[in-house]
Order: structure tokens, then sequence, then C-alpha cells
């Protein structure tokens, strides 16, 4: 696998292909039978670092669109185990992917939606790893009024790191906005590591506080 440059329907059936291609194939397939069928491109709970999908959903009439994951042929897949980031167009399909061969392979983020132009898509090198990442599901339980807060703060902390991102920034607002991003980080890896909701919200109220402190 990973050394084919193409990922269309026609190559996936008689040579080989990744997620990528064996999700166009899938799509074929279904359509041949006049089953509408349409290309995902998700993160799923993989458990290793290459996070980012290509899946498919196939629709039955009075019920609706179902998961499949064509890499392994599961159908109905838990759609509690990844969120969709884009439903692929006909023209995606088109394209086959050609960057998707090992040697040159440099991340798999390309098709992102990113809803404004002061932000530049980030490709990492596949021998570093994805930057998308997902985690295990865990259950944590806290009261309504503090889960409200802290769904409240996440956005709020998160629309202003997306307005400060790409914009020139004088030294000390630099070493704000950094400060900011690493208590994000922070604040992440504590509900991911722990399970730690309050602490989450700590370092989340801080990167606040940091980005108030940006002139």
């Amino acid at each position: 696998l990973g050394l084919f440059l193409s990922q269309d329907a026609v190559t996936t059936l008689f040579i080989n292909g990744e997620n990528v291609g064996r999700s166009h194939l899938a799509c074929a397939l279904f359509r041949s039978q006049n089953i509408p069928a349409r290309v995902l491109l998700a993160n799923n709970d993989q458990g290793f670092w290459t996070q980012m999908h290509y899946m498919v959903e196939y629709y039955i009439p009075n019920y609706g669109w179902v998961l499949l994951d064509s890499t392994k042929g599961e159908t109905p897949y838990a759609t509690k185990r990844q969120v969709i980031n884009r439903i692929c167009s006909i023209e995606d399909e088109d394209d086959t992917k050609r960057d998707y061969i090992f040697p040159f392979m440099t991340g798999e983020e390309r098709w992102i939606w990113i809803d404004t132009d002061k932000v530049q898509p980030y490709y990492v090198d596949c021998r570093t790893g994805s930057k998308s990442q997902m985690f295990q599901e865990s259950k944590v339980s806290i009261d309504t009024s503090t889960a409200e807060y802290a769904f409240l703060r996440t956005k709020t902390v998160f629309h202003i790191y997306e307005y400060f991102l790409n914009r020139n920034l004088n030294t000390e607002d630099t070493i704000h906005l950094n400060k900011a991003v690493d208590y994000q980080k922070q604040a992440v890896h504590t509900l991911a590591e722990n399970d730690d909701f309050y602490q989450y919200i700590y370092f989340m109220d801080k990167a606040y506080d940091e980005y108030l402190s940006i002139d």
C-alpha cells in the first residue's frame, strides 16, 4: 500500500489503493446499482498518527445516509467514532491525489475548510505525523453550568486565536500570543490525559487573559 500514484476507482479495482481510492471505488460500485453514495473526509480514532480518513456514506430511502468504512468494509460504522470534515464533491473524485505516495507525501490536511484568508493550511511531513488527532472516548461528569462555561470559554478563546493568526504583532504582543497558545495546548493535554475538566477551564482562562493583554 502507499506506492500507487492514482487513487481513482478503476486503478483501485485492478491494482490497489489507499482509503482515498477505496472510497472512490465503493461509491462507483454503489452508483452502478443506482444507490446514491458520497465520499467523506473524516477524523476518526484509528489509534495511530495518520487520522485523516476517507470514508463513504450510502443512502437508504426512508432511512437516510449510512456510514461505511470502505477500507475495512465495515458498515454501518459507528457515527460517534469520527468527525466529518468535508463531504467531497464529484469533482474531488477526479483528483486522484497524486501526492499520495510515500516518498513525497506531505500531509493529509489538504481539504480542511478554513474560513479566513489569514490562515494558510499547514502540511506536515508524514514521517513526523499528522497534526489532526482524535482521542479515545471518555466520560467526565460535571455540573451543567460548569460545562456551559467551558464550552463558551473554549469557543471565545478559539475565535480570538483565529483573529490573531498571521497578524503582524509587535514583540510584546507576540509573547502574549505564544503564551496563550501554550495554555490552550496545556488545556487540551490535561483533559485528554487526566480527564481533569477544572484544570482544562483553568488553562483556557489563562489563555483568555493572555489574549486580552494583546493591544
